[in-house]
């Protein structure tokens, strides 16, 4: 969503030199971290690289007066998809999730060298969010700062979405923006399989809560401030608006995919990938590669062969080429 956007009305992005999808991690975001960079001249318009955020920073680099979005998820179930997703297991010896939850209380919790390792070396750990939003890993016992620091992301932030209300979340995004549904669409895509995602019991969600909680402070504060948003947006104008965005999104599948039946709450599409020689279907048969790539669907995450990194390489170049296009209009004008 946020890439295609930019690429389809040439919009400035802040970027990384080195190919990867974040900046700076684990500092915090600055200047001195893309000021190097050969488009850094041309300034920016949005600033979507996973960064740990500085407010200042980011303000001072966009300039102006720009919207600022961020999002949240419920605390147990990120940390869950984080266990999983980036091998917790094997950083701390290949404990279960529910073994690592009934040692939190241990007064000798064993796996805390481990986390510090994880933290300073791979970014990952407890309270993720707030670690992504700036705050200090040495003040999260400390109540009043962490109370004082979500009332600063509140106030810092136009909107904060939440993962698990996404389409309230989206309607609300189109709201602040003035955007199109068509360039907020989204698509499911890469979701676990059910059968590797743990259920954690009630007591094990409970504990791993309360290890959690200056992250579970900021969401059920975060939350609330959600909940009267879509109040004041109104119950009945919200279900107009979802059913709009499923239109929506029905149109982009049925344009992306000619002759498939599409489900009317289609929500992700997995009938497709893509291959060296171009989009196959499930049967194996090639489809038109002209119809793919200029209807515009790779801008949707349709496109295997387009990866997030692949898409900021093409970024990149278009960056680069809008630099020395500027280089060369200030030499003429010399």
């Amino acid at each position: 969503m946020k890439f295609g956007y930019a690429y389809k009305f040439d919009m400035k992005i802040v970027l990384p030199l080195e190919r990867k999808n974040s900046i700076g991690i684990p500092e915090l975001f600055s200047i001195n971290l893309i000021k190097n960079t050969p488009w850094h001249h041309l300034g920016y318009d949005m600033h979507v690289i996973h960064s740990r955020w500085d407010h200042s920073a980011v303000k001072n680099v966009l300039g102006g007066d720009p919207v600022f979005i961020t999002i949240i998820r419920e605390p147990t179930q990120q940390f869950e998809s984080m266990f999983s997703y980036f091998r917790f297991y094997e950083y701390l010896g290949y404990v279960t999730l529910p073994d690592f939850i009934n040692k939190l209380e241990d007064n000798e919790f064993e796996y805390k060298l481990k986390l510090e390792y994880m933290r300073n070396k791979k970014i990952w750990g407890k309270n993720q969010m707030l670690f992504d939003l700036g705050f200090p890993v040495t003040d999260f016992d400390n109540e009043l700062k962490v109370k004082q620091f979500v009332e600063e992301v509140n106030k810092n932030f136009h909107l904060v979405m939440i993962a698990e209300r996404f389409e309230e979340s989206i309607i609300l995004l189109k709201e602040l923006l003035c955007w199109d549904y068509n360039d907020l669409v989204f698509l499911q895509m890469n979701t676990r399989h059910e059968a590797l995602k743990v259920n954690l019991s009630v007591g094990h969600t409970e504990k791993l809560r309360k290890w959690l909680k200056a992250d579970s402070y900021l969401y059920k504060k975060l939350r609330n401030v959600f909940d009267e948003k879509v109040e004041r947006f109104g119950q009945k104008k919200m279900e107009e608006e979802k059913k709009k965005l499923t239109l929506a999104r029905i149109k982009i599948l049925k344009k992306c995919f000619p002759g498939k039946k599409i489900p009317e709450n289609a929500v992700y599409h997995k009938m497709y990938s893509y291959s060296s020689h171009g989009l196959i279907n499930e049967t194996g048969s090639l489809l038109p590669q002209d119809m793919w790539r200029i209807s515009g669907c790779r801008l949707y995450g349709l496109d295997k062969s387009f990866s997030t990194l692949n898409f900021m390489d093409q970024l990149k170049s278009a960056q680069l080429k809008m630099a020395d296009m500027n280089t060369m209009q200030s030499l003429e004008n010399k």
